[in-house]
């Protein structure tokens, strides 16, 4: 059970620092510091995946602005650290790498079941599970988020990229894969969570959609809560209300 909590603790560490260092490398490009900011984002997207979602857009970003050979160099270092990385680990520990990406692309099955909801936030697939519509007949669902996110892409290459259009397309990318992935952990709202914040606190600043920012905030860890336990709360919880650890 330690060894759990430790591992639960430990993951979560590497989501928010790989958070910050995307958010990081946000900041880096726009202020042209564009070297910078593909080291940045490459060991954000070394640490969690998830992240490399926002590489394609900062290279349209420095295409719309002109500056080709800073959009190659970024996406060239963005890419090289992770796969250097993760290569060298599986050469080392001389691991199945077909296993990596099976991760990726979710080759289990589509259906939502229980322990799968209990594992993971409830997304488009989970709905229509709920609803009784067996989906795992239909495989082809589970790789529905590929074109949906290149639709996505797609999109902002037509549109100007401004610093807070970078934005707003980084968590309408965001969005699009955590509706249409298989399977989604709560955590993976922290990949887009700061740069939903600086949107609206300043980009577009609206105390209601603040507000209804921290409600969704707050919805989303009492579904963590009561979903899969109190994850690194559970300590705090033991030592000063123990009587609660039964309840939750």
């Amino acid at each position: 059970m330690e060894l759990h909590h430790l591992h639960n603790c430990l993951w979560g560490q590497i989501n928010i620092l790989s958070t910050l260092l995307t958010f990081l490398a946000f900041y880096l490009v726009t202020k042209d510091h564009p070297n910078l900011g593909s080291l940045s984002l490459g060991l954000a997207i070394t640490l969690k995946i998830t992240a490399v979602f926002t590489l394609p857009l900062f290279v349209l970003y420095l295409l719309k602005k002109n500056d080709r050979k800073s959009a190659i160099k970024l996406a060239l270092l963005s890419c090289l650290l992770p796969i250097i990385f993760t290569f060298s680990v599986f050469t080392i520990y001389n691991w199945d790498i077909a296993y990596f990406f099976n991760t990726i692309f979710y080759s289990t099955s589509v259906t939502i079941t229980p322990l799968q909801i209990s594992g993971g936030c409830m997304n488009i697939w989970s709905f229509i599970g709920l609803l009784g519509f067996d989906i795992a007949q239909y495989g082809i669902l589970r790789l529905l988020w590929i074109p949906l996110v290149i639709l996505g892409y797609a999109y902002w290459f037509r549109k100007e990229m401004t610093n807070s259009n970078l934005v707003f397309s980084i968590i309408s990318i965001y969005f699009l894969f955590m509706l249409s992935y298989g399977w989604v952990t709560e955590q993976t709202f922290l990949d887009v969570l700061p740069f939903i914040f600086l949107f609206v606190i300043a980009y577009k600043p609206s105390k209601l959609a603040l507000y209804g920012l921290a409600i969704v905030q707050l919805l989303v860890f009492g579904f963590s809560l009561f979903n899969w336990g109190p994850f690194i709360f559970q300590p705090l919880i033991s030592n000063f209300y123990p009587s609660l650890l039964p309840t939750i």
